[in-house]
């Protein structure tokens, strides 16, 4: 029995012994090949890009923006990745920063105080993102695309944000046409959703017709004073057709000021003015004899 147990524990020895060499070999000296190792280029990318949720304001968004984007350049020039992956890596890159820099820009709308160098800001990062291009020519975040949609809600913003402010900067009177589509633009543009945060330019658009009709107003008594120069308009007949627009613009402005700015001013006073200088454009350009001209004066 001993002897049975003695050889069994031999054979279990040897057996461990044997078998351990084999794993050892197998393992150690000659290891699997056929284990696929990744790029380590596209994972460092990666990290660069998972970095881009931490950045807690534009300034960062856009230092993980440039740094990730001169790395994917970087290795796809020097061969370290393939196009197809070159071109994966720029997709993540911009589905991470598009939404983003989205949600930063749609939280600095909604601040009172809208900064002119931030907007600029704003447009630089969108060309940026813009220029993006894969291996063909194509624009990643091309506006329509998939990834650039959220970029396009900003741009959007951007572009009433400068139709507006356009419109608080040319209050010139044109036409009373012009007047009534600007004030209305205006007021459309007041209600708007997001710019109805920028408390200065609410302010400016609630302006604009006031200062339209300033300007208006100031336009009519320049034409009216302009009507003193009867002596070089060649003529009573010239003076008289210049006379009949004026009026015609003194009554257009009368009768539909209150409309379209929702105020207006007297103009008897522009009409005193007017028929001063007819009357004495009518004596300038009397050619009868003087006595003549002297007679109908004092007896009418």
């Amino acid at each position: 029995m001993k002897t049975l147990l003695k050889v069994f524990l031999l054979l279990a020895s040897v057996t461990l012994i044997v078998g351990g060499s084999l794993y050892f070999a197998k393992t150690r000296l000659d290891p699997p090949r056929s284990v696929a190792v990744g790029n380590p280029h596209v994972a460092h990318v990666g990290s660069c890009i998972a970095q881009i949720q931490q950045a807690h304001d534009d300034n960062g968004l856009y230092q993980c923006f440039f740094r990730t984007n001169h790395l994917i350049g970087f290795v796809s020039d020097q061969g370290l990745v393939t196009t197809a992956e070159s071109d994966s890596l720029k997709t993540a890159m911009l589905q991470r920063y598009v939404p983003a820099y989205a949600r930063w820009c749609k939280r600095y709308f909604r601040v009172p105080t809208w900064y002119e160098g931030d907007l600029r800001q704003m447009r630089k990062h969108a060309k940026l993102v813009r220029g993006v291009k894969d291996s063909t020519g194509k624009a990643i975040a091309a506006e329509g695309s998939a990834t650039g949609r959220e970029l396009d809600e900003v741009m959007r913003v951007l572009e009433r944000y400068d139709s507006a402010s356009y419109l608080v900067r040319n209050t010139e009177f044109v036409s009373m046409q012009v007047s009534e589509s600007r004030i209305a633009r205006a007021r459309r543009l007041r209600r708007d959703e997001v710019l109805s945060y920028n408390v200065r330019l609410v302010h400016q658009l609630d302006s604009v017709a006031y200062l339209t009709e300033k300007s208006h107003f100031k336009y009519l008594e320049e034409r009216v004073e302009h009507m003193s120069q009867y002596a070089w308009m060649n003529g009573l007949d010239n003076f008289m057709a210049l006379y009949d627009k004026v009026s015609a613009e003194i009554d257009e402005y009368e009768y539909g000021a209150d409309e379209v700015y929702g105020r207006s001013r007297g103009v008897n006073s522009l009409r005193r003015r007017l028929e001063t200088y007819k009357s004495e454009a009518e004596r300038h350009y009397d050619d009868r004899p003087f006595f003549e001209r002297v007679v109908d004066e004092i007896f009418g």
